[in-house]
């Protein structure tokens, strides 16, 4: 994990008449994309997503991904929607638990036309596997019963990130990544 800090001085006024004064503004930046194959790949259009509440797959994930494919994080079904906002060919496996799995359901009906390259799988307990088929038909690419299980669906989302298209680059980009200081 790399962690980048820059150091910003803006100026805040201090009331309505008197000066400004000057404050530092501290930004950190924690990348835990720890096998980076580029420093910045912004014409990436898919990530692996891992959306959960309790914990428990996020360790078993992470085990076998080893920093293949970038890792986003989102803790309910709007942090999922927020990064299919930005990484519209995603592999999503998310958490299915008893409070939320009305609600996935509609989002995966809704993802299937919002964001057709995506690819959700569902994880939850053996007790709400019978949800299996349902999920299926609402358009989840598998469900996932156990972490110890997780091994196949890692390396599907894998080649699913590998091969998801790419967003073509405006040439302002293209020339500002060739420079030697961007």
């Amino acid at each position: 994990m790399t962690v980048n800090v820059a150091v910003t001085d803006t100026l805040r006024p201090r009331g309505r008449l008197s000066a400004a004064a000057p404050i530092s503004t501290i930004l950190l930046v924690l990348d835990t994309d720890s096998n980076r194959s580029r420093p910045s790949d912004r014409s990436a259009t898919a990530c692996l997503i891992l959306c959960e509440s309790s914990g428990r797959w996020g360790g078993s994930l992470r085990r076998v991904l080893r920093g293949r494919v970038p890792l986003r994080a989102a803790a309910g079904l709007a942090g999922l929607g927020s990064w299919l906002g930005h990484f519209p060919a995603s592999f999503a496996i998310v958490e299915v638990t008893a409070a939320n799995a009305e609600a996935l359901f509609d989002r995966l009906l809704a993802a299937e036309r919002e964001y057709p390259h995506a690819a959700v799988a569902a994880a939850g307990c053996e007790e709400l596997a019978v949800l299996e088929g349902a999920f299926r038909e609402a358009g989840a690419v598998g469900w996932i019963d156990s972490p110890r299980r997780i091994d196949p669906w890692v390396e599907a989302a894998v080649g699913h990130v590998v091969r998801a298209p790419r967003r073509e680059r405006e040439w302002q980009e293209r020339v500002w990544e060739g420079l030697p200081w961007a």
